[in-house]
C-alpha cells in the first residue's frame, strides 16, 4: 500500500439552507470496532453531513473497511502521521462544514437521530454541547459520563468551565467552524482536545446545552503512566489558560472534594 492514500466518495450536503456539518473520524488499526463508528455516521437521519476520515495508514484491515463504506464518506485520507493531534489536525483542514464534530475510532453518535434532533434543537449557536454515554467492548451502556463521574454537565460555558475538571467530552461538544483553531500537537499529546475546547469557549458568543446523549465512549482502563503523564500535561494547560495561583488553588479543592467523597462512603 502506498504510504499516501486519498479517496474522495459520494457524501455531500444536500440542502444547503440548512446547517451543514463537517464529521470527523480518526483511526489507527481499529479493524475490530471501526464499523460501529461508520455505521453510526452513515445511518444518520439528517443528510447535510460532510463526512471526512483520516486513518493513520492501517495495516490490520481498516482500511477495507473504510473503504466499503466510500460510499458514505466524504473523504478518505490513509497516511502515517505525527500522532492522534496531527491527525485531528489535517481533518479539520479539510472540514467545510458549518460545524464540527470529532467521532473517532471506536466512538459512535447516540443513535439514527442525534444529529437530526441536534440542529431542531439549536437556534445557530456557536457551541452545542450534551451528554456522553460510556459503553462497554460489547456495547452495553454503563452510564451517563456526568452521572458516574458526578460532574454534570454545565449550565454556563466559559473559559473557566474545566477550571474545576472536565465535564464535557469531545464528542458530545459540536462547534462552529469559524470559532475553531488548529490543535496544539507539538504542545500537548494527550490533552490538546481539552485546550481546543477551552479555546472554542473562550471564542463562543453563544452556546446551547443539550439534555440528550450526543455520542457513546467505549471506556478502558488507563495505565498509571498515561495518567500521570496526562495530569502534568492538564496541569501545565492550565496554567497557560488561568495562571499559576488560580491553577494550584482550583487543584486544591478538587483534591478536598476527593477526600470528602471517600470519607463518605465509608
Amino acid at each position: 500500500m502506498a504510504s499516501s492514500y486519498c479517496r474522495i466518495g459520494h457524501r455531500h450536503p444536500e440542502n444547503m439552507s440548512q446547517p451543514t456539518i463537517s464529521i470527523i473520524t480518526i483511526c489507527y488499526n481499529r479493524v475490530s470496532d471501526i464499523s460501529l463508528t461508520l455505521q453510526s455516521v452513515a445511518n444518520q437521519s439528517y443528510k447535510e453531513i460532510q463526512y471526512i476520515v483520516i486513518d493513520g495508514a492501517s495495516t490490520d484491515g481498516t482500511l477495507d473497511v473504510l473503504n466499503s463504506y466510500i460510499s458514505k464518506i466524504s473523504i478518505l485520507v490513509s497516511e502515517r502521521d505525527k500522532g492522534i493531534y496531527n491527525a485531528m489536525n489535517k481533518g479539520l483542514s479539510l472540514a467545510t462544514g458549518d460545524y464540527v464534530l470529532f467521532i473517532n475510532g471506536g466512538d459512535q453518535l447516540y443513535d439514527n437521530e442525534t444529529i437530526q434532533k441536534v440542529f431542531e434543537a439549536s437556534n445557530g449557536e456557536d457551541i452545542l454541547y450534551g451528554e456522553c454515554m460510556f459503553i462497554d467492548e460489547k456495547g452495553s451502556h454503563l452510564g451517563l459520563r456526568t452521572v458516574l463521574t458526578n460532574r454534570p454537565l454545565p449550565k454556563v460555558i466559559n473559559k473557566n468551565t474545566f477550571l474545576y475538571g472536565s465535564n464535557i467530552s469531545h464528542q458530545s461538544f459540536i462547534v462552529k467552524r469559524k470559532i475553531t483553531s488548529p490543535f496544539q500537537e507539538d504542545d500537548y499529546k494527550i490533552v490538546a482536545d481539552l485546550d481546543w475546547m477551552i479555546e472554542a469557549m473562550s471564542a463562543s458568543k453563544s452556546y446551547k446545552k443539550l439534555d440528550f446523549p450526543i455520542s457513546k465512549f467505549l471506556a478502558g482502563g488507563t495505565s498509571s503512566a498515561h495518567w500521570k503523564k496526562a495530569m502534568n500535561e492538564r496541569f501545565k494547560l492550565y496554567v497557560r489558560h488561568y495562571g499559576l495561583l488560580k491553577t494550584i488553588l482550583a487543584h486544591l479543592i478538587i483534591a478536598q472534594k476527593s477526600v470528602f467523597k471517600k470519607m463518605s462512603r465509608r
